[in-house]
């Protein structure tokens, strides 16, 4: 038995889970950074000046806008629309702000467990965040006519760039919001819970790689 997205409920404890690692673990690894420059309009406003068409469900709802108060962290990631407001595809936004997460934890465990830092690795991190999540917030949401959500559906069911044994924060992000996640208690890595910094976590990655 499969389930292609979580319910509401699952969705908000999915969202709490990466606030509570975001700012337990992540946030205080990120440097700070210049604000980037904004990135394409979303579909929404990307279609009102070609061919007049709106997107239902403009502006995420919450808990969704969680994601951009966390994308907003790593502004070298985020790339807002540059019309970014109410008037938003919500499908754009959420999939813009779950990609800085994705790749923004990416090349943040990359630095911590002293990987070299892999930009090719984060993004494709970011791209399977943006089509796991952005896939379960249209179906809960009910957005429809959505160009960005189209482009990224088959996105969320190929297999992770990752693992909870390479990178556990990103890995557990992706495998939480697997589309094809068999039903039930999805896996949770527990000692994460435990940890106060990124490198109480790679001590634990080291131990376990070692056999202790």
């Amino acid at each position: 038995m499969t389930r292609l997205t979580p319910d509401a409920g699952e969705a908000s404890q999915l969202l709490g889970r990466i606030v509570y690692f975001h700012a337990l673990l992540i946030e205080g690894a990120i440097a700070v950074l210049e604000p980037a420059s904004p990135g394409p309009a979303c579909c929404a406003h990307a279609s009102a000046r070609s061919a007049g068409h709106r997107v239902r469900g403009t502006w995420p709802a919450p808990p969704w806008t969680v994601l951009g108060e966390v994308a907003a962290t790593m502004p070298d990631w985020y790339r807002p629309c540059p019309s970014a407001g109410p008037g938003c595809c919500a499908c754009c936004a959420i999939a813009a702000a779950a990609a800085a997460v994705g790749a923004g934890w990416a090349d943040a465990e990359c630095r911590a467990y002293y990987r070299d830092p892999d930009l090719f690795l984060a993004s494709a991190c970011g791209t399977a965040a943006a089509a796991r999540i952005s896939a379960a917030a249209a179906a809960i949401l009910q957005i429809g006519g959505c160009q960005a959500l189209a482009a990224q559906a088959a996105e969320a069911f190929r297999p992770v760039p990752v693992t909870t044994g390479e990178l556990p924060l990103t890995g557990e992000l992706l495998a939480l919001w697997d589309p094809q996640a068999s039903a039930g208690p999805a896996p949770v890595v527990s000692w994460l819970n435990h940890c106060a910094s990124l490198a109480d976590a790679r001590k634990v990655l080291l131990a376990r790689r070692n056999g202790r």
